[in-house]
């Protein structure tokens, strides 16, 4: 017999010994092992517990305490995996509903052929050993995305007792939507026991974050011994243990009813078996790629050195066998950063694989039937990015399903097909990420939203009743904010798509909507592409003033000069501010040197802003829009060093540029340029 072979059990059912008896020897015959059970019910709450150790399962039909066809029914959300082959004398397969049919791998009538079901066995484990293998990758990915979020509830608990209660309102937030992250994410992948402990540290946190109960140190205490106890059922899953807490007693220990143990108890993390894989962290690979662009600069520095003498000594054969070999020294450094840059990109099939399984056992869980569709799924896409898409996706999904997508009765009624459809499409162009994400459900109902915001008092009714609605439909996007009355494991908080649009808007990015009754719902995501490292080919501009900036190549469109575009009638003043226009777009051509020393006021007219002053117009694209600003010089493109600032209220100068030429120039920062364009000048902070 072989190793493999003691993988996995074969489990068989039927209330007759002598069938029984029967199975066991077929089963040892291929060297596996055999499980009976002469009672379904045992059967079932074995297979439950020991369902990742399961390759098939041999079901006799009629039995007295539970049919075969039953017993498939109740065990299938958590196992539906595993192949199940049904006996009997008494039924036939065309006897069996259809939806029932889906979920049974092969029937044999009795008398059953012996070597028909032996081919079931062999192929079963095959069947089995693939999604074992799929499984563990997916929860060793669960594990080391969940355990760094673990980490901060843990900082986030221990830093409670030192905040305000303003403050201390804002972690509790940033605490449940990790939390609930992390339930999201283990249901995706059926780790139910985990998702269940992450539902009650949920539920335990929700009066404290409404101000109805106080938090003590005691509690703290408490809710960090909770994440103790999920991390000892992140180390059983990985360990290939099916992860298993006590509940109840969980449950009356973060309700107060019964007092925590003063001691711990180690778990199963001394289970967790060695690798030989290397993993290297994001975080390595962007210091590294720091490193790289520290580089740059000192060899920018040295190449503007060498141009200086290559000037003294014109035509010396040495000084240009070294700007050659600086040359080249850059080209090979580009090439290191665009393979590193490739490190930190996965598909977005990596993120999709889990979340098609979430929409098979949630939809089952709701008595739903979802199909699911992906378009893009061999697109690549920046770790970053990914991972918070990854999180985005899976409260999307679960509010989809949950509120969107209508029963099967409701869909029959509506004479629509009664397998819904949940469609995702991901495009990536130029400049942008876009995923569009939508169903075919019921769509957003917005007299249900205006009835929920006067229910709890979100707005005063008059602003209610004078909502377009628009922004009635955004409202689903504010914390707290559910139209369900009720709390479910899958949604009801009101945190999930606060989260969503949070995350999106933490990238720069944005979220839209758009929905018709009774037809569906289409969200709109869109994120501009994370730039692919830290070194940038970026232009030079001298504002005057002695102020210089930097401003990305590839965002640059156009640069003209302003006697030009005056003559050829596309630069215009229109109330005292200027316009340009750039095809079916009117472009309002900003002064960054005015904007430099205050937020506040209007901008120079083409007049005093054009001319000898600064006589040059550059134009820059960012998302959809387009953006002008006025130069009195460009400077020849270089590669420069970027870096984060600290960012301060509204600033457009939130990042640095260091140049070997230039010293330190600071770096447009277009998405805070889009968002002051779009603020009234009475509303803008000073910098």
């Amino acid at each position: 017999m072989s190793m493999d072979s003691q993988l996995f059990e074969i489990v068989c059912i039927d209330d007759e010994p002598l069938m029984l008896e029967v199975y066991a020897d077929l089963v040892e015959q291929t060297g596996y092992k055999a499980v009976t059970f002469e009672s379904p019910l045992e059967a079932v709450d074995y297979i439950k517990v020991h369902s990742r150790k399961v390759s098939l399962i041999i079901c006799d039909y009629s039995m007295p305490d539970l049919n075969g066809v039953e017993l498939r029914e109740r065990i299938f959300s958590e196992v539906e995996r595993i192949p199940f082959a049904l006996v009997s004398a008494h039924l036939s397969m065309k006897n069996i509903a259809v939806e029932i049919r889906e979920k049974i791998t092969e029937f044999h009538e009795k008398p059953f052929d012996p070597a028909k079901l032996l081919g079931l066995i062999r192929r079963s484990y095959d069947i089995r050993l693939t999604a074992h293998e799929e499984e563990k990758e997916l929860i060793g990915s669960f594990v080391a995305e969940a355990s760094p979020k673990l980490d901060e509830i843990d900082e986030l608990l221990l830093s409670l007792e030192s905040y305000s209660s303003q403050k201390g309102k804002e972690i509790i937030q940033a605490i449940s939507r990790h939390m609930h992250t992390i339930k999201g994410a283990a249901s995706c992948i059926g780790l139910s026991d985990v998702a269940g402990l992450a539902h009650d540290f949920e539920d335990a946190m929700v009066p404290i974050a409404r101000g109805e109960k106080s938090l003590t140190s005691a509690q703290i205490t408490i809710f960090l011994m909770v994440c103790d106890q999920m991390r000892d059922l992140f180390a059983q899953s990985k360990a290939g243990i099916t992860p298993t807490y006590n509940a109840i007693y969980w449950q009356d220990i973060l309700s107060g009813r019964t007092q925590p143990p003063v001691t711990e108890v180690e778990g199963a993390k001394d289970q967790v078996s060695k690798t030989n894989k290397i993993s290297i962290s994001t975080q390595v690979i962007e210091e590294f790629l720091e490193s790289s662009g520290n580089l740059v600069v000192l060899r920018n520095y040295l190449l503007g050195k060498v141009e200086v003498i290559s000037e003294r000594y014109p035509g010396d054969k040495d000084i240009g066998a070294i700007k050659d070999f600086l040359l080249e020294m850059q080209r090979e450094n580009s090439l290191i950063q665009v393979k590193a840059n490739e490190l930190k990109k996965i598909s977005f099939g990596d993120i999709i694989r889990p979340l098609r399984k979430m929409v098979r056992s949630t939809s089952f869980k709701l008595q739903k039937r979802v199909r699911i569709e992906v378009e893009g799924e061999d697109l690549k896409i920046d770790y970053n990015i990914a991972k918070v898409l990854a999180d985005v996706l899976v409260h999307m999904i679960r509010n989809s399903l949950d509120h969107g997508v209508e029963s099967a009765e409701d869909r029959r009624a509506m004479e629509k097909p009664l397998e819904a459809l949940l469609k995702l499409d991901l495009s990536i162009d130029e400049y942008n990420l876009t995923l569009l994400f939508e169903d075919d459900g019921r769509g957003i109902d917005v007299s249900r939203i205006k009835k929920k915001i006067l229910e709890k008092a979100l707005w005063t009714e008059e602003r209610t009743k004078n909502a377009t609605d628009e922004e009635l439909l955004y409202c689903i996007f504010e914390s707290g904010f559910s139209t369900t009355s009720s709390v479910s494991e899958i949604s009801g908080r009101g945190v999930g798509m606060d989260m969503v649009k949070t995350s999106i808007e933490e990238l720069n990015g944005e979220v839209s909507l758009r929905t018709k009754v009774g037809t569906g719902t289409q969200f709109c995501i869109s994120i501009p592409l994370i730039k692919s490292v830290n070194i940038k080919q970026a232009l030079v501009l001298d504002l005057g003033a002695n102020v210089k900036v930097a401003l990305m190549c590839e965002d640059v469109q156009e640069i003209a000069d302003v006697k030009s575009l005056c003559l050829e009638g596309r630069l215009k003043t229109i109330n005292g501010n200027s316009y340009l226009s750039c095809g079916e777009q009117q472009s309002r051509v900003l002064s960054l040197a005015y904007y430099f020393e205050s937020l506040s006021g209007e901008e120079p007219n083409v007049d005093s802003a054009g001319g000898k002053e600064l006589p040059i117009v550059v134009v820059v694209r960012y998302q959809n829009s387009v953006l002008s600003f006025f130069a009195k010089g460009v400077h020849s493109s270089e590669e420069l060093l970027v870096k984060d600032l600290p960012r301060f209220g509204d600033s457009c100068f939130n990042k640095v540029a260091i140049s070997g030429r230039h010293g330190l120039l600071i770096l447009v920062d277009l998405p805070s340029i889009k968002k002051l364009i779009e603020t009234p000048p009475e509303f803008r902070r000073s910098i």
